[in-house]
């Protein structure tokens, strides 16, 4: 937010997920439902990061954990970038549309204990942006998850240089 483009496709591809039937039917429903929405709570509301907050959770699509974003083009160019906010403190700042982190209270990440470390030093992270390049193929991934963040990208990564298509490795079941 401010952009409820976002918000609105989100909220569809859930509800047409959730259709029986599936199909353009469905797609039909779920944005009819979506921009209905956007109508009645998105568009009428001044504050549209707390208006998309709502209708976000009501939606079971907020995730105050981390996030993962890749992308890679035709020229060669790739990128991948992880943030996290660690398991979410439920606070955005008025205006800022950012939810403030907790990442000090992941205690994965404390292995020795909260006091055990000097003041200053950084805390670990399991965030693993990765771009991997292999004769003319390139791949930018990364991953939610703590601590299953390497094990979920090295799997997908063995998945791909085995010949699987991406979509496939990062569906593909893993233990």
């Amino acid at each position: 937010p401010p952009a409820v483009g976002g918000v609105t496709v989100a909220v569809a591809l859930k509800t047409a997920s959730e259709h029986a039937a599936g199909g353009p039917v469905a797609w039909a429903e779920a944005l009819v439902s979506a921009f209905q929405i956007r109508a009645s709570e998105l568009e009428p509301n001044h504050d549209l990061s707390d208006a998309a907050e709502k209708v976000l959770v009501r939606a079971g699509l907020r995730s105050p954990s981390t996030i993962s974003v890749a992308a890679a083009d035709d020229a060669g160019g790739a990128v991948a970038a992880t943030f996290s906010a660690g398991y979410g403190s439920g606070v955005t700042p008025a205006g800022s549309g950012l939810m403030m982190n907790n990442g000090m209270g992941e205690v994965e990440l404390w292995l020795r204990g909260l006091k055990a470390d000097d003041p200053g030093r950084r805390l670990m992270s399991n965030m693993a942006p990765t771009v991997a390049k292999r004769g003319g193929d390139i791949v930018a991934i990364g991953s939610p998850g703590a601590d299953r963040i390497t094990s979920a990208l090295m799997v997908t990564l063995e998945w791909l240089v085995a010949g699987m298509s991406l979509e496939d490795a990062i569906e593909h079941p893993r233990v």
